[in-house]
């Protein structure tokens, strides 16, 4: 199986997206995303520099295995690159997740993320302006947070009607609790909702509208974020 995907954000923010999935006796995903943008000019030395680049790109290799009939066991290998003007950082981290179906396609999950090994995230130089140092932190190193997310999924009206809930706990006690709906109208075409609560206050609602073509094959996703 292979997953292709271009999106375009209304902050002039685009991704690519490529991901090829291998089934089996253990299950092998490989997936790499590259996002962009640019940001609107800022001074340097007092010096205008033009428009600001923003960069990442993300490697995962995936793999998984179904331990039996209700419980599957999973692991992400991930590097992350990201660059800001001429400042980057590289990250290597791992995932670790495990589902269980208890009844009635109920299925719960555990996952700890981003176990980081020799990470530098800090990538912005002592002489930015504080125009850029309002958005970001100065000469910061610090590792990627870990994150301890607990979720719920079902599927419900004969799996015309899914439901999600996940509650994500940071190492620095941030929280993020995610809500997420997905209806199917008909079998090809579905609709979605969900709703995101974190700790610094700034929650967010969504709607989403997904058709499907050609067996499933080629797909139109299109989704709104307030």
């Amino acid at each position: 199986q292979i997953y292709l995907s271009h999106s375009v954000y209304p902050e002039d923010i685009y991704s690519e997206y490529i991901m090829f999935f291998l089934p089996g006796k253990i299950n092998i995903g490989l997936a790499g995303l590259y996002k962009f943008s640019y940001f609107p000019g800022f001074e340097r030395d007092e010096e205008f520099t033009g428009e600001l680049l923003f960069e990442n790109f993300l490697a995962v290799l995936s793999m998984s295995k179904q331990l039996s009939k209700e419980m599957a066991v999973g692991i992400n290998i991930k590097y992350v690159r990201n660059e800001i003007f001429i400042y980057n950082s590289d990250i290597i981290s791992l995932d670790l997740g495990i589902n269980y179906i208890m009844f009635n396609n109920v299925i719960l999950s555990l996952a700890l993320r981003n176990i980081s090994f020799d990470i530098k995230n800090g990538i912005l130089g002592s002489y930015m302006t504080d125009k850029v140092n309002q958005y970001f932190q100065k000469d910061a190193e610090a590792p990627m947070p870990l994150v301890m997310t607990l979720g719920l999924s079902a599927g419900l009206l004969k799996n015309k009607l899914n439901v999600f809930l996940d509650f994500d706990l940071y190492s620095n006690l941030n929280y993020l609790i995610k809500i997420g709906f997905r209806y199917f109208v008909l079998d090809n075409i579905s609709l979605s909702a969900g709703f995101n609560v974190n700790m610094r206050g700034d929650n967010n609602i969504s709607a989403g509208l997904r058709v499907d073509i050609y067996k499933k094959m080629f797909w139109f996703d299109y989704a709104v974020k307030y």
